[in-house]
């Protein structure tokens, strides 16, 4: 057994007890328990009482509901070979499977915790609860039967219907008591209907409706009976082919409707009173149109009309778009211009006046050895310079990683021959993220000031670069561990600092400088990148 508590004992058709305990269902038959908790796919928790009706339905009162177990031919089990010592009802009930549907809180039970369970003539469920009182099931609504009804008390352990309908109710300290219930239904009228802002009470002359305006519905009951917090009101709306819309059961008053399409509903209410009867409907019927903008007949030239404006707002777009493209590359041809003047004149002046002095040198003592070396290093820096102008400018560098070995690179080469230490702290795993040119090149000059200010200044040791992305941003960091500098001062006299922050700035980005005497700098750019 799932449990020695025995709470509930109900003989099976084919022969075998249903066991209820208070670990689950289980079943006893051919000298064998099968436990049921998991073979039926719903869990019940304690199983208190075990009823099976006239039609071989076992009703199971538990702590999680109420549930109803019935017989499933061809369940999967039809290939089974026939046992000769069965008789007919057991050998079919080794050939059925089990169906369990299941009433809880779900179906709008305010107490799941079920003791008992009945059912009257009239195709009523009756729970007795352990603290909801009687609760009454039809299918649709729920009711609850307490002591603010009059009961003696909210704890029913037992129910018995007698055959005029009535209901014997056994509770846990107040002995016996018969319920009547009664069967004369309720009474309900629809009060008004709210178009936006208009309220209408005159039903037989209803304004036609459009879609998409918000339609409420107001009605009121007429029960003395029932407790007023328990009363209810079934709804329904139906198009003209008498197909349902929508359709509930509520305790509100009042019920809100937006309607999408256009044609004939009606609406119509029902009063529920606390013993499951329903009241004669009240109904309206309501018109929905659609609004003048929606007919075709206007839509038809409308649609043209905004068709030729999205035509024509298509091809400004197109014409702003390349004039754009034609500006940025017009800025991009300017700052390579403006590059190449600052670089390359450079080396190329100081490669002229080399060569005047080594003509000069020449006639005087045959002998510019100084003069040539200076010459060949010329050369060679500017060498270098070009293929940093031509790395700026080409397109297939516009990544992440290409980006982060020319600056170790730079950084190797910046920094050989010198007793500065260089470290390098980059991602392990490096995404392919694009850098537009206009990035890689800001990034670039601010990488190669502070790098330039830690030779120059920062009579340091040791250097660090670090780069990290989190989120969308890209963070880009040159620290070092030397002497420092007193930032409020210093940044506002070098003009290297502050042509960091503006090229960031242009960028959408920042650069922050942190530093104090004798703790080092730390440079921090950050941008954001869009990351595809």
């Amino acid at each position: 057994l799932p449990d020695n508590q025995v709470w509930g004992i109900a003989a099976d058709a084919d022969g075998g007890v249903w066991i209820g305990t208070s670990g689950g269902l289980a079943r006893y038959r051919d000298g064998k328990i099968e436990d049921f908790r998991e073979k039926l796919g719903i869990p019940t928790g304690a199983v208190f009482n075990l009823r099976r009706d006239t039609e071989n339905v076992l009703w199971i009162s538990s702590r999680l509901g109420l549930h109803r177990l019935e017989h499933v031919p061809n369940s999967g089990k039809a290939d089974l070979p026939v046992r000769p010592d069965l008789g007919a009802a057991q050998q079919r009930g080794r050939t059925e499977g089990h169906k369990l549907t299941s009433i809880t809180s779900t179906n709008g039970l305010p107490d799941q915790h079920v003791w008992c369970s009945a059912r009257t003539q009239d195709g009523i469920i009756w729970m007795g609860t352990d603290r909801g009182g009687l609760l009454g099931y039809d299918g649709k609504a729920v009711t609850m039967i307490d002591r603010r009804d009059g009961l003696v008390g909210n704890q029913v352990f037992a129910i018995a219907p007698d055959t005029d309908d009535s209901l014997l109710l056994g509770f846990a300290d107040g002995g016996l008591t018969r319920y009547r219930p009664s069967k004369s239904p309720p009474s309900v009228r629809l009060l008004e209907m709210q178009l936006n802002n208009q309220v209408v009470t005159n039903f037989a002359a209803l304004p036609k409706i459009m879609t998409g305006n918000r339609v409420t519905w107001e009605y009121r009951e007429i029960d003395l009976k029932t407790h007023p917090e328990k009363r209810q009101f079934c709804y329904r709306l139906a198009n003209h082919s008498g197909e349902t819309v929508f359709a509930g059961v509520t305790k509100n008053r009042q019920l809100d409707w937006v309607p999408e399409k256009r044609g004939s509903y009606s609406f119509e209410v029902q009063a529920i009173d606390r013993d499951l009867n329903y009241s004669e409907p009240d109904r309206v019927m309501i018109q929905v149109i659609v609004p003048w903008h929606a007919n075709a007949w206007i839509l038809t030239p409308v649609v043209s009309v905004f068709g030729g404006l999205l035509v024509w707002a298509f091809i400004a777009r197109v014409l702003y778009l390349r004039k754009s493209r034609e500006a940025a590359l017009l800025s991009e041809r300017v700052r390579i211009a403006r590059d190449l003047h600052d670089h390359l004149g450079a080396g190329l002046t100081d490669l002229a006046l080399a060569g005047d002095l080594v003509r000069q040198q020449i006639d005087q003592s045959g002998a510019p050895q100084v003069l040539a070396a200076r010459l060949s290093e010329s050369a060679r820096e500017l060498t270098r310079t070009m293929g940093e102008v031509i790395w700026m400018i080409d397109p297939t560098k516009d990544t992440l990683r290409s980006f982060l070995s020319f600056v170790s690179s730079y950084a190797e080469r910046f920094f050989a021959g010198s007793a500065l230490r260089l470290r390098f702290e980059f991602p392990p795993e490096v995404p392919d993220l694009i850098l537009s040119a206009e990035l890689r090149h800001s990034l670039v000059m601010v990488a190669k000031e502070a790098l330039n200010n830690v030779a120059k200044h920062a009579q340091a040791s040791e250097a660090r670069i670090k780069l990290h992305l989190s989120d969308q941003e890209l963070h880009l960091s040159i620290e070092d561990d030397g002497q420092g500098f007193v930032t409020t001062a210093v940044v506002a006299e070098r003009h290297g600092l502050a042509n960091m922050r503006q090229r960031l700035r242009d960028l959408g980005g920042q650069v922050e400088i942190e530093s104090a005497t004798g703790q080092g700098t730390r440079v921090h750019a950050r941008v954001r990148v869009p990351r595809k």
